[in-house]
């Protein structure tokens, strides 16, 4: 499994408590071993800075609003499988709390 996140898109568990290592870098070997909130994540979208034809970052600050607008990417439609789920495996609970729901 890899251990950083490139440009993409990404579901991400979220756990219940912080790693007790203190390291100046953490990945996701950190957090493996930890408590996770059944059900929940989070999505992440990594992407490059926009840049203007002179090189410069756009921000959505901008004073031009067309150029502003550019500064921002609309998110991707979750329904289409754009976020990859390889950080984010379904576990037993999790598996067993939908059959709970879909008896319902």
């Amino acid at each position: 499994m890899p251990k950083f996140l490139h440009r993409g898109n990404y579901q991400l568990p979220v756990f219940s408590e912080y790693p007790e290592q203190k390291t100046p870098r953490i990945n996701i070997e950190h957090f493996q071993k930890l408590e996770r909130i059944p059900c929940a994540s989070a999505l992440i979208r990594l992407d490059y800075c926009t840049i203007d034809v002179n090189g410069r970052s756009i921000s959505i600050d901008d004073p031009n609003p067309k150029t502003a607008t550019e500064a921002y990417l609309p998110p991707p439609d979750y329904k289409k499988r754009e976020y990859s789920t390889l950080f984010f495996p379904v576990t037993k609970s999790e598996k067993d709390l939908f059959e709970l729901r879909k008896a319902r």
